[in-house]
C-alpha cells in the first residue's frame, strides 16, 4: 500500500434531470467551485479527474488542466441522483485503471473548498486509513455514525468500486452503513471538519461543513 496513489474525482452534471437550477447558473457555479478546489489540491500528490454525465462533447470543463471523463449516466432516471453519481465514479475507476489500494477522494463539483485540510488529512493517513468520512445528519446538525456527508469523502478504491445503492434508505445512510460494515473500524477516520461550503441544489441552502 506504500505505492498507493491518491485520486480526486470531481463529480459534475452540467444539466441535471433532478435539479431545477438554471443551466447557465449551474455552469458558472461549477467553473468557480472547481477552480477553487483545484487550487487547494495542487500542493498535494493528488491526481484530479473531472467526470460529467451528459455525454461526450465540448464543455467549459475542458478548460481545466486535468483529465475529463464524460459518461451518459444522466440519461438514466434512477431512484436518486446519488445512484447516477456512483455509476460515474465507478466508470472513472474502470476507465482510468485506478487500483484497489489507491485512495479516492470524491467531491461534488459545486462544493467550495475554503482550506486544504481535508486533502492534507487524506495524504497523511493514506496508509493507515481506508475511509475518511464526516458522519453527520444534516437535518439535526449532529454527529451520526449511520449518516454521512456525500459531498466530500475519501474511500479506498476496493471498497468504492463494489458499493451500490439499494434505494431502500437515504443515500447518506446507505453509504455510512456500508463503510462501517465493510471497513475495519480502526481504519475509519470520522472527521469533524471538511473545510467546504455547499449549496444544496434543491433548497439553495448554504452550509459550511
Amino acid at each position: 500500500m506504500s505505492s498507493a496513489k491518491c485520486y480526486l474525482i470531481i463529480t459534475t452534471s452540467l444539466k441535471s434531470i433532478y435539479d431545477v437550477q438554471d443551466v447557465q447558473e449551474r455552469m458558472d457555479l461549477y467553473k468557480h467551485a472547481i477552480s477553487n478546489t483545484l487550487k487547494f489540491v495542487t500542493p498535494y500528490p493528488i491526481i484530479p479527474i473531472i467526470v460529467e454525465n451528459n455525454g461526450t462533447r465540448e464543455t467549459i470543463l475542458d478548460l481545466f488542466e486535468c483529465k475529463i471523463v464524460y459518461t451518459d449516466n444522466n440519461t438514466k432516471k434512477l431512484h436518486h441522483k446519488g445512484m447516477n453519481e456512483m455509476e460515474d465514479i465507478q466508470h472513472v475507476i474502470k476507465s482510468c485503471n485506478i487500483h484497489d489500494d489507491d485512495m479516492i477522494i470524491k467531491i461534488t463539483g459545486r462544493y467550495f473548498t475554503f482550506n486544504g485540510d481535508f486533502y492534507k488529512e487524506v495524504i497523511q493517513n493514506i496508509e493507515s486509513k481506508d475511509a475518511i468520512v464526516k458522519f453527520y445528519n444534516v437535518a439535526t446538525r449532529q454527529y451520526d455514525k449511520y449518516d454521512s456527508i456525500l459531498g466530500l469523502f475519501a474511500l479506498r478504491c476496493k471498497y468504492l468500486k463494489h458499493f451500490s445503492y439499494t434505494g431502500k434508505e437515504g443515500a447518506e445512510i446507505e453509504f455510512a452503513k456500508y463503510v462501517h460494515s465493510h471497513v475495519q473500524e480502526h481504519r475509519i477516520k470520522a472527521i469533524r471538519k471538511l473545510g467546504v461550503e455547499c449549496c444544496f441544489a434543491i433548497s439553495n441552502e448554504i452550509l459550511q461543513l
